[in-house]
């Protein structure tokens, strides 16, 4: 990928899986390539990279509308434009990876771009539970911490909800500035927003029993 990058060229899996089995450059640093990596080890990960190319099931990644994010934020026009993408049929391998991968897409636009204190754009997750965890780390977690933690600066929102607060890696919910609080059915969840609060609160002005209080006494929805 990176011959390909250097020489301008663009390069999908097809390619990929030639230039595996015989690769356009002899070394790899001063080493010959056949001796950095034998040719019949290149030939069995072409083999497993062909597997995924040939599954029908990935076929249907491979149509559909290609993944700009700037074509995503704006008609051909320029008219501000509102994507949604639905995951729900998804398995949750395919979820993890369709959303990491939306997310990196997101990163690379956002670093093209100026910075700003204006709104540009707002990315918003309807149920974020599982894809920033306090103690995993699956491929969405770091995009997402870099968008909490730099977004702003190029004019970017994150609006992320969930029912399962305790279930957020801390330190993307402290680079969160704006929390809207509902009904929490557990006592450890209710803890948790209460424990976050208390750390992002003026300590003078924090009353812990009143938003204890006020938290129990909500309504649903």
């Amino acid at each position: 990928m990176e011959h390909a990058w250097k020489e301008g060229r663009d390069i999908d899996l097809p390619l990929i899986i030639k230039r595996i089995r015989a690769p356009p450059f002899n070394e790899i640093g001063i080493m010959p390539t056949d001796s950095f990596y034998p040719s019949p080890e290149r030939f069995k990960l072409a083999m497993t990279i062909n597997q995924v190319l040939a599954s029908s099931s990935f076929s249907q990644w491979m149509t559909g509308v290609p993944l700009e994010m700037g074509d995503f934020l704006h008609t051909p026009e320029g008219k501000p434009r509102a994507s949604i993408f639905t995951i729900s049929h998804l398995s949750d391998n395919e979820r993890m990876f369709f959303l990491s991968m939306l997310l990196d897409e997101l990163i690379s636009w956002m670093r093209s771009q100026t910075g700003t204190s204006s709104l540009r754009a707002i990315l918003y997750i309807d149920e974020v539970f599982g894809y920033m965890p306090p103690v995993k780390e699956p491929p969405s977690k770091g995009p997402l911490l870099t968008l909490l933690k730099q977004a702003r600066a190029f004019g970017i929102g994150v609006v992320l909800s969930t029912q399962n607060p305790v279930d957020l890696y801390y330190r993307g919910l402290s680079n969160i500035g704006t929390w809207f609080i509902g009904r929490l059915q557990t006592q450890r969840d209710k803890d948790r927003v209460l424990e976050g609060m208390e750390r992002l609160a003026d300590i003078e002005e924090y009353d812990r029993e009143f938003l204890d209080k006020a938290i129990s006494g909500l309504n649903r929805r």
